[in-house]
């Protein structure tokens, strides 16, 4: 890193002695930040200016049916190292005009939980990323199906999460029926409808705020705007995950994980353990009734912890563990990574590869190519790539 100015510029040198430095072929990159990025980079792309850009499913078809670029967008290269899903908050901190207190009363609710997890069609929100295929991204469980195997079965597999596996949590009348339930019992307990939901977004990320209104319009819809007021909410585009997740500024949000080694013990990171932000930690502290349920998914992820002479058994025992987080509605699996598409003159699959860490960020072995990488080439590489694997 030989120059390092915060929202300005990033400059990255090869180091010439480095011990493999034959294999790195690029000699200097140069990061400029833009806070417009979104906007003008497929622009600058056609001037230029840049090698690599974020295609947005806004411009996305009107791209591929112009002839002058509908050769230059290619996608990213598929992972399974990170995936999507939605978290709820069981501690609120956020401003009084959302009513923290009633949004504690229906998160504690399973029912509430669960007519949410039902009323979510993934596959519609997926559809602003991917209009073609939206479909592949959508994952049942939070670990990223292909992740790692024992005795050649894939983990999602073993136990009770092959029958999550095998449905699509996004279900109307499920949805309605658990609305019903929710309501009658909140009712009870003093939570008064609609319930807002505060959602929040990073507007530097592409199409967030995109599929935020989908999420709106679409379980607003299914569910009633007199049962949730979804409130969709940027920013801030610097120190997002301090200022909004970690410090418990949002109700409902999309969140994202990495795997960090090749075990199924990698996934419950978030949920349990000593992360310093894991979602489920402060509903344990703050006592609530969600507190017993999240104590038997602790239990259960502490027995599988345990176990680590038969790997078999053990990823029974994670799967287990998966299985009663996305049962009782603690989280709701959404996506992989999303391979959404971009404009780039680097052969993705040159880069190194593995189901965990940070190999994919490496430009080790990339070569920066004269001109831009088309779906042709792209599904070409993929192939050469596979077959070399």
């Amino acid at each position: 890193l030989s120059d390092f100015a915060p929202q300005q510029t990033h400059v990255y040198t090869k180091n010439a002695s480095y011990w493999d430095k034959d294999k790195v072929y690029i000699d200097q990159i140069v990061e400029t930040y833009n806070s417009q990025y979104n906007t003008v980079g497929p622009q600058m792309v056609k001037t230029g200016e840049i090698d690599q850009a974020d295609i947005g499913s806004d411009i996305l078809d009107s791209w591929l049916l112009d002839p002058n670029t509908a050769d230059l967008v290619s996608k990213y290269r598929a992972k399974v190292d990170y995936s999507y899903f939605y978290c709820f908050n069981f501690n609120p901190t956020f401003d009084a005009e959302y009513e923290p207190e009633n949004w504690r009363l229906a998160v504690n609710n399973e029912n509430f939980r669960q007519s949410l997890m039902a009323g979510l069609d993934r596959v519609r929100e997926l559809s602003v990323l991917d209009p073609n295929d939206p479909q592949s991204l959508a994952i049942n469980s939070v670990t990223p199906p292909g992740f790692t195997n024992a005795d050649g079965k894939e983990y999602t597999q073993f136990g009770d999460l092959a029958a999550i596996m095998a449905r699509d949590s996004f279900d109307e009348t499920k949805a309605l029926e658990y609305r019903d339930a929710a309501r009658a019992e909140l009712e009870a307990a003093g939570c008064t409808f609609p319930v807002k939901v505060l959602v929040r977004y990073n507007p530097a990320t592409v199409d967030w705020d995109k599929e935020c209104a989908v999420v709106e319009q679409q379980m607003e819809g299914l569910l009633g705007s007199d049962y949730i007021d979804i409130i969709t909410v940027a920013g801030p585009e610097s120190n997002f995950l301090t200022e909004v997740r970690r410090s418990g500024d949002y109700a409902f949000m999309k969140c994202g994980w990495g795997a960090d080694y090749a075990d199924p013990q990698t996934w419950t990171d978030p949920f349990y353990g000593d992360y310093k932000y894991a979602f489920l930690t402060e509903a344990m502290e703050a006592g609530d009734p969600v507190a017993v349920t999240v104590a038997e998914y602790r239990a259960l992820v502490e027995a599988a912890i345990a176990e680590t002479s038969d790997m078999a058994r053990r990823y029974e025992l994670f799967a287990a563990a998966e299985a009663y987080l996305i049962d009782h509605a603690l989280a709701i699996p959404f996506s992989t990574s999303q391979t959404s598409y971009q404009v780039v003159r680097l052969n993705v699959f040159e880069t190194q590869y593995a189901p965990f860490g940070v190999s994919g960020l490496r430009y080790k072995g990339q070569h920066l190519q004269s001109d831009y990488v088309s779906m042709e080439q792209f599904e070409a590489n993929l192939a050469a790539w596979e077959a070399a694997r």
